[in-house]
């Protein structure tokens, strides 16, 4: 959970936020909450749970303008 409570704090701009970080703490949250929330406490899951963040679909960069 301390994890998810730093990814937290750098998109919501908290006191230790590092906001050069907010778009991939966001994605990072976003991939990672549902399945630790789908987790329930003193029954092993059936199978591991994971949690994929596929860069490949997100552009690191707006593309660049005609010239």
């Amino acid at each position: 959970m301390d994890y998810l409570n730093t990814l937290e704090e750098d998109i919501s701009g908290g006191m230790g936020a590092n906001r050069s970080v907010e778009e991939l703490s966001r994605r990072m949250y976003e991939a990672i909450a549902p399945v630790v929330d789908r987790i329930e406490k003193g029954k092993p899951p059936a199978e591991v749970p994971q949690a994929v963040v596929d860069d490949a679909v997100a552009p690191a960069s707006p593309a660049p303008s005609p010239s």
